[in-house]
C-alpha cells in the first residue's frame, strides 16, 4: 500500500512512512487515510465512544477479550449470542475449503474474528473505520495471537490492499455500507481462485416502509438521548429486497439464519419483521 499523504509505499514490517506529517500506528493499529476524511471520523469517534461507553457496550475488562464471543458477561449485550453462532457458520463454511492462507474481517470491530481467524489457521488482515482500544482495532493488543490491523476507509480502499485473499467476511456490516453492490464487487475481486466470501447479519425487509420507520426511530432515540447523530456516511441503514436480488445476481448463496426458520417463515405473511440470513460466494479454481 503507498501512503495518500506521502505516496510512499508503507513498511508492513515496522509500520513507517516517509513523511513526518503521516500518521503514525496506535495500538500497533496501522493507519492509512486522507487527512481530511480521517479528521471527519476523528471528530465522529470521539462521540461515539462517549456514547458507547454510556451504553455499557465498550468491554473494559481486559481479560476476557481472549474468550470473545462465549463470556456470560457480555452475552446479551452487543449481540454477542449471534455472533457466536456466526463463528459456528464460519467455521463450518471453510472447512475443506482450500487453499486456507489468507484472511480479511472486513468491517473489523474489537478482533473478535480476526482472533478466531488466526485460530483457524488463517494469516490475518483486519481493516475497519474504528480504532478505539476497547471498541475497535485498537484491542488487538488484548489477545495472545496476532494479526494486522488498519484503520482505513474500507469502502474507498479497500483494492489498495495488497494480493489476494482465501477468506473474507464481511461481519454483521453489509447494512451500513454505501454503496453496497460496489463494495460486494471488490471484496469478490479480492479473493483468490477458491476463496470464499462469508456474510453475516443479513436482514431483508420486504415492507421497506417498515424498515426506513423503524431506522429513522433508531436514529431519532440517539439524538434525543445523547445529541449525536450516529449515521458518520449517508446510508440507507438496512437492506431491501432490491439489495437481496442484486446480491443473488453476483452470485451470493443464502442461508437461514440458525434457529430463524419459523420467524422467516411468519415475516413472508407478515412482512412486518425482516427474514434473517447469512451469505457465502464461493470463487471457482
Amino acid at each position: 500500500m503507498k501512503c495518500p499523504i506521502c505516496d510512499y509505499e508503507k513498511n508492513f514490517e515496522n509500520f513507517t512512512c516517509s513523511d513526518a506529517l503521516c500518521l503514525k500506528p496506535k495500538y500497533g493499529v496501522f493507519r492509512y487515510f486522507e487527512n481530511d476524511f480521517y479528521q471527519r471520523l476523528k471528530t465522529y469517534e470521539t462521540t461515539f465512544v462517549k456514547v458507547r461507553e454510556k451504553e455499557g457496550l465498550r468491554i473494559k475488562n481486559k481479560a476476557i477479550y481472549n474468550e470473545l464471543p462465549f463470556v456470560d458477561a457480555v452475552k446479551y449485550k452487543g449481540g454477542w449470542a449471534d455472533k457466536a453462532i456466526d463463528l459456528k457458520i464460519i467455521s463450518q463454511l471453510v472447512k475443506g475449503v482450500a487453499p486456507k492462507v489468507r484472511a480479511l474481517n472486513f468491517g473489523s470491530y474489537n478482533g473478535w474474528l480476526s482472533n478466531h481467524l488466526v485460530k483457524l489457521g488463517y494469516k490475518t488482515t483486519a481493516a475497519g473505520y474504528f480504532m478505539d482500544e476497547f471498541d475497535g482495532l485498537g484491542s488487538c493488543q488484548f489477545y495472545h495471537n496476532s494479526w494486522t490491523s488498519i484503520q482505513m476507509d474500507i469502502e474507498k480502499h479497500i483494492n489498495k490492499l495488497d494480493g489476494q485473499f482465501d477468506l473474507i467476511v464481511l461481519n454483521r456490516g453489509v447494512a451500513f455500507m454505501t454503496d453496497l453492490e460496489f463494495t460486494l464487487k471488490n471484496l469478490i475481486g479480492k479473493l483468490s481462485d477458491g476463496g470464499i466470501l462469508i456474510v453475516t447479519g443479513v436482514k431483508i425487509f420486504e415492507k421497506e416502509d417498515k424498515a426506513k420507520k423503524a431506522f429513522d426511530k433508531h436514529l431519532n432515540r440517539y439524538k434525543k438521548q445523547h445529541g449525536f447523530n450516529l449515521m458518520f456516511k449517508e446510508l440507507k441503514g438496512y437492506l431491501n429486497g432490491n439489495d437481496f436480488e442484486m446480491m443473488k445476481n453476483l452470485g451470493l448463496n443464502f442461508k437461514t439464519f440458525p434457529g430463524k426458520h419459523l420467524a422467516n417463515l411468519r415475516s413472508m405473511f407478515m412482512r412486518t419483521k425482516p427474514l434473517q440470513y447469512y451469505a457465502y460466494f464461493k470463487k471457482s479454481d
